[in-house]
């Protein structure tokens, strides 16, 4: 396998298992998942939570894990 196929591998990985640590409410935000992964090993996640769009995804899950009778969608909460 090459470098760089290792390198997305490492990334999707690490993007799959912060979704998961989100889906399970006990979870904040972004920042204590990106602790608990580079915790675990998954050193990948410092690069996966450069980007925006990735933290503000982790955030809505975790926010909606925590309270499941609140969906958030594009800032606005709407009662399920």
């Amino acid at each position: 396998m090459s470098l760089k196929m290792r390198h997305r591998e490492e990334m999707a990985t690490a993007e799959t298992a912060a979704r998961k640590l989100a889906r399970s409410g006990q979870y904040h935000s972004y920042s204590t998942i990106r602790h608990e992964l580079l915790t675990r090993g998954y050193f990948a996640a410092q690069k996966i939570f450069r980007n925006p769009w990735t933290i503000a995804e982790i955030d809505r899950i975790c926010a909606s894990s925590r309270n499941p009778e609140q969906l958030v969608i594009t800032g606005t909460s709407v009662s399920a």
